[in-house]
């Protein structure tokens, strides 16, 4: 029968070789030793363990519950049996190195590595991992595991999210798993890649599937996710072989690597200098930019452009970079100038901005369009008329929105429809009406205008 020791808010002391259990979790004093008799548990609700003496796990679980944050500390190693972590909308810390043999069970909250390592070792597994509970490491730290592999076929040692399928022999085989976003020379990976080693060389004849959360992405669009493998002849990364790609069960797999290097998940698009945003608001009669980024690589500074119309891109500020950051950034800044007409429907504000990196070369962002209060949304011009086949409509947009237009008869019944989304600015929007007869027709473009025009079919 197994047995629970839960720690409730009160002080408890075992005298016996002196351990002492405080309501803030399990303390094991220098010199002392607590040993788990069999598949005990012990419930540590909202507290932690402090191990600076011996720790001896048995057979038995610790299960971490609780809501506050807990963390494993103290001057000695712990390792456990049966480890389990039960904090919802928390997370424990590492404070030292930690093992566990036998199960890491993820139920709520997550595991932070903290610059630690958790070893699973040949025996132990990760159970339960999901994008609410997961091992995480934004400070480094490695989930590693172990396992003897002769010609593994989807091999999962410790259940980390690695499977390796090979025809050889490649012994015993040592996976480290790490959850920062490592730089390569185009851009930075997600936040998870593999360190990988093995005793045997098989040479470059291993497949391997590397499975991801959504939340590790970073950024990176899973369309154009690749894998790149770390060594020391290619230490900015070179491209692998990809299978293919599965965005549902997040996985992204390669054919004919080495079991050995880092393994590195990340867009095969070069981009120095990811962009997760670029927005532009109307704040008292002035544009406000704002622009982030995921990540930036020797990122100097950026360059903000306007436009009125046709008139062309002019530089009216320079903002610094971040320089090579593998955290987001966010940066904005106010255009001096007045947005003010006068305006006739085809010359709204247009912003860019021109990121420029410290060798010299550079990208643009999107075009971002904005109008001040009392821009005009209204139709520009409906043609051709008489139409033998399309009609062709030219408006202005105030704002960002969908529009649809439509062709009615004399009986108001709808004979021809076309819908897109309108950006602030001038717009153009076409529908066919080669299908119906001759005659007189009306043309209504909701969301712009109330009023229906008249058009001519031949």
């Amino acid at each position: 029968m197994k047995t629970k020791l839960l720690l409730l808010p009160i002080t408890l002391i075992a005298f016996h070789q002196f351990n002492f259990l405080f309501s803030q979790g399990l303390v094991i004093s220098n010199g002392s030793n607590i040993v788990v008799n069999g598949a005990t548990s012990i419930v540590i609700n909202n507290g932690g363990i402090n191990n600076s003496g011996s720790f001896n796990a048995s057979t038995g679980t610790i299960v971490f519950t609780g809501t506050s944050t807990a963390s494993l500390s103290g001057a000695s190693t712990s390792s456990f049996y049966n480890l389990t972590v039960n904090k919802p909308g928390s997370f424990i810390t590492l404070g030292h190195n930690v093992g566990v043999t036998h199960s890491l069970t993820m139920e709520t909250g997550h595991l932070n590595l903290n610059g630690f390592d958790l070893d699973l070792g040949a025996t132990g597994s990760l159970t339960g991992e999901k994008p609410a509970s997961r091992v995480i490491g934004p400070n480094g730290g490695y989930l590693i595991s172990s396992a003897i592999l002769n010609a593994p076929n989807k091999a999962n040692p410790g259940n980390i999210g690695l499977e390796i399928t090979a025809s050889a022999n490649p012994g015993l085989v040592t996976l480290k798993r790490g959850h920062q976003s490592r730089q390569l020379s185009g851009g930075f990976g997600i936040h998870r890649y593999y360190d990988i080693t093995a005793a045997n060389n098989i040479g470059e004849n291993a497949t391997l599937r590397f499975h991801y959360f959504d939340e590790e992405l970073g950024g990176v669009s899973e369309s154009e996710l690749g894998v790149y493998s770390v060594t020391s002849v290619t230490p900015g990364g070179e491209l692998e072989i990809k299978s293919f790609t599965d965005p549902i069960a997040n996985y992204v797999e390669v054919n004919g690597a080495a079991l050995a290097g880092v393994f590195v998940p990340a867009s095969t698009i070069s981009d120095p200098a990811r962009s997760s945003y670029f927005t532009v608001t109307p704040v008292d009669s002035r544009a406000l930019l704002r622009w982030g980024t995921f990540y930036e690589i020797n990122a100097d500074r950026f360059e903000l452009e306007r436009a009125v119309g046709n008139s062309g891109f002019q530089r009216f500020a320079n903002v610094p970079a971040a320089g090579t950051v593998a955290t987001p950034n966010d940066y904005n800044y106010t255009d001096p100038e007045p947005l003010k007409g006068p305006y006739f429907g085809t010359s709204p504000r247009y912003y860019r901005y021109k990121v420029i990196f410290k060798d010299g070369s550079f990208r643009y962002s999107n075009i971002i369009s904005v109008a001040p209060e009392g821009y005009p949304s209204e139709v520009l011009s409906i043609y051709p008329s008489p139409s033998y086949g399309p009609v062709n409509v030219r408006f202005s947009s105030v704002k960002n929105q969908r529009v649809v237009l439509q062709v009615l008869d004399n009986l108001g019944s709808i004979v021809a429809q076309a819908e897109m989304n309108a950006l602030t600015g001038a717009n153009l929007i076409s529908c066919d009406i080669s299908h119906v007869a001759r005659g007189t027709y009306y043309v209504r473009l909701i969301g712009i205008a109330k009023q229906a025009y008249k058009i001519l079919k031949q």
